[in-house]
Parts: structure tokens; C-alpha cells; sequence
């Protein structure tokens, strides 16, 4: 159910994009997905990053993210 969910999310974010301008980054789509399916099943809460590309947890991701790239 917690896949179903994100994947009818992201049908609905590339159906809305389509809609608006038909453009969009493929790279930056996975990336807010991958978030949405890692916060529900890792963490059980809905970081709604598809439906929203700046919401708290993402933020919090990308800070994550940029850290450890500069530390390796």
C-alpha cells in the first residue's frame, strides 16, 4: 500500500507537470520520490516531497546529503 500510495502520487505530479508545461527534470522527480518512499517505509511518516519540493524533510535530506559528499 505505502508503493501504491507514492506511485499514484508521482503519476499525479508527471500528469500535473504535463498539464502545466510538459517539461520537467527526470533527475530531480526520482530524487523527491525516492525521499517519499524511504520516509514512509523507513521512517513511517509522509515527507510529501513530490507534492511539495521544499517541504522539511527533503530540506533536511539534501543538508544530509551535501555533508557526507564533502566528508568521503
Amino acid at each position: 500500500p505505502i508503493l501504491k500510495s507514492t506511485f499514484k502520487t508521482l503519476e499525479s505530479t508527471l500528469k500535473s507537470v504535463e498539464e502545466f508545461s510538459g517539461h520537467f527534470d527526470v533527475q530531480d522527480l526520482m530524487e523527491r520520490f525516492t525521499t517519499d518512499v524511504i520516509a514512509s517505509v523507513v521512517f513511517g511518516i509522509s515527507s510529501n516531497s513530490l507534492e511539495n519540493n521544499s517541504s522539511e524533510f527533503r530540506k533536511n535530506v539534501q543538508k544530509a546529503a551535501r555533508v557526507t559528499r564533502f566528508q568521503s
